[in-house]
Formats: C-alpha cells, sequence, structure tokens
C-alpha cells in the first residue's frame, strides 16, 4: 500500500497539476502566505488567537455552538464552526453527549495513518547548492529516488515497518535561487526532506530523541555526493525535525502524520476522511477542514474548498464572490 500512497500525489497531483500550470511561490517565504491570510481576516473585522488550544466543542440539540479553550474560556460561534484538527481528535472526545451515526466512531478506529513521515531539514547556506550535473542548478526541486523497481519497493517496504533505513532518498529544495526575498542578499536558505518510519522498529517513537542527528547526518551525507560545497564553511545554520517533533509542534499531526490521514487511494477525493463526510460532520454547524480532508496534504488550495460547503450551507453565493 505504500507505493499506492505515493503513486497517488505523484501521478494525479504533482505531475498534472505542476506540468501544466507551474508551481508557485509566496515571495517572503511559505509563512508570508499565512500573514497575508491573517491581515485579510483582520482587515474584514476578524480575530486571531495563537497558542489557545480547544478543549471542547459545545453542542446544543445536537448543534456546535462554539468551542471552550484550555484556559476555560468560551467563545461562541453565530453561524458555524469549522475545524483543522485530526478528526481523530474531535470524536469522540472533544463532542462529549454528541449522537453520532452507527458505524461512524468505528470507520474513524478504522483509518489508516500514513506509513513514513518525514525527517524535515532547513539549511541557512552562503552559498545555493552547486551539483556536479549544473543543468541542476537553476532546479526549483530535485527528489531522489531509487535505480531499480526493487529498491523502490524494499525502500518503501522497510519504511511501513519501521526500519530505519540508509537508502536515502531525499527531495532537496533551494528557493532562494528564485526567490531571493528569503535570505539576506547573496545569501541562501535549502530545505531537504527524507521519507522517514515514525515507529521505529527498535525504540518505537521515543527513539527518535536519540538518533534524531545521526539520521540527519546521513541524509547530508547521502546529498553531499551530488554536490560540490555542502561542507561545513557553507552551512551559517541549520534546524531539523523528526516525525516526533512534528507531532509535538502541532497535535494534529498525530504519528506525525501531516496528512492527518493517510494519503492512500481508499482514503481520498469522496472518501477523505470518510465516505460521506468530506468537510460537513454528523453535528450540525460543525465543519472540518485542513489536511485531513480533499484534496489533502500540501498547500492546495484545500480551504477553498471546504468554505464553498459551509457558504452553501449558510446560503452564501459563492460564485459571487470568488
Amino acid at each position: 500500500m505504500s507505493d499506492l500512497q505515493i503513486g497517488f500525489v505523484g501521478l494525479f497531483v504533482m505531475i498534472p497539476l505542476f506540468h501544466k500550470f507551474g508551481a508557485g511561490l509566496a515571495v517572503g517565504g511559505s509563512g508570508a502566505l499565512s500573514e497575508s491570510l491573517e491581515r485579510c481576516v483582520l482587515d474584514l473585522g476578524g480575530e486571531v488567537r495563537t497558542s489557545s488550544s480547544i478543549k471542547s466543542f459545545n453542542l446544543e440539540s445536537g448543534t456546535c455552538t462554539g468551542v471552550t479553550l484550555e484556559n476555560g474560556k468560551e467563545i461562541k460561534a453565530t453561524r458555524a464552526v469549522v475545524a483543522s484538527l485530526n478528526i481523530r481528535q474531535i470524536f469522540p472526545d472533544m463532542v462529549s453527549g454528541a449522537r453520532l451515526p452507527e458505524g461512524f466512531l468505528k470507520n474513524i478506529e478504522k483509518l489508516r495513518f500514513s506509513d513514513y513521515q518525514g525527517v524535515n531539514q532547513g539549511f541557512a547556506l552562503h552559498d545555493a547548492p552547486a551539483y556536479k550535473n549544473e543543468a541542476l542548478n537553476e532546479a526549483f526541486f530535485i527528489e531522489f529516488a531509487p535505480d531499480t523497481l526493487e529498491e523502490y519497493l524494499r525502500y518503501f517496504n522497510d519504511l511501513s515497518f519501521g526500519v530505519k533505513t540508509y537508502n536515502h532518498n531525499p527531495g532537496v529544495a533551494c528557493a532562494t535561487i528564485h526567490d531571493p526575498t528569503r535570505a539576506p542578499e547573496g545569501k541562501h536558505t535549502f530545505y531537504m526532506y527524507d521519507f522517514a518510519p515514525y515507529n521505529l522498529n527498535t525504540g518505537g517513537p521515543a527513539a527518535w530523541d536519540s538518533i534524531k542527528e545521526e539520521y540527519a547526518d546521513e541524509v547530508l551525507d547521502f546529498f553531499r555526493r551530488y554536490v560540490t560545497n555542502m561542507g561545513e564553511d557553507n552551512i551559517i545554520g541549520r534546524w531539523m525535525q523528526t516525525p516526533v517533533d512534528l507531532e509535538r509542534f502541532n497535535q494534529a499531526f498525530m504519528n506525525g502524520d501531516f496528512a492527518q490521514v493517510g494519503a492512500y487511494l481508499h482514503q481520498n477525493m469522496g472518501n477523505r476522511p470518510l465516505p460521506g463526510w468530506n468537510y460537513r460532520t454528523p453535528i450540525d454547524k460543525l465543519y472540518l477542514c485542513g489536511p485531513g480532508t480533499h484534496p489533502g496534504l500540501g498547500v492546495t488550495g484545500g480551504g477553498r474548498a471546504a468554505v464553498q460547503v459551509v457558504m452553501e450551507d449558510l446560503g452564501i453565493d459563492f460564485s459571487g464572490l470568488f
């Protein structure tokens, strides 16, 4: 099933969309997109709160009327509540007393996490990576892959069983080649992602804290075979994140899965996160959005899809606004 997970993203998303429409870059970095959306919310009279974890969703007669924060403060909703949390977080623990369809919770229990997650690394560099194959120097994104089908299958099979593989196949990007505003003048930022299991077969998830730097160094050493200038003298700073670090950073990424729900064919499109329950939930006025809903992980405009459903239920003509 692991190869299907990767195949879906590559075959139906990355290849046709990127080749037909290209990839967009938020000037100044991905965070600039979030900041722009925040400014839009504030300009329209909204409020943005951070570090405000939700304890529960408030229900009255089967309708969601707001939320209660971990600090006990209640926030009432006048029209709807839209959550980007993992569906496993919400049901059943955060909706106490909700009347749910028969089999709904059982289907949530059957949802599969991704078989593998990843180790992320970010670098501040003096110079952009210089590839031995100079044709790659202007590429926005490069992903390494096994040479043969057998190696490909063995690689992902090992990951699905929690094996700490030594056959790394990272995806790398140096966005500052195309957007120099992301770093001081003449400097660069560099991103490196490598597939890795959350639940290591030796030591489990907790083992990541002890092997984090060792694993990240292995991936960097692999990459150094293909470039001429990724020695310590070119690295100004370095950041790394394991699947466990990601889960700590955002509790919605349970098991370190930033897709929330594994991107398998049977958990995509109209079946994401559950057949019949995409953005709506069995609770009136409570909606889902985020990577656990269609179209899934990545910056894919999924919020736009969710808002169309909310606006339809509220009787607002979406077509007249966008």
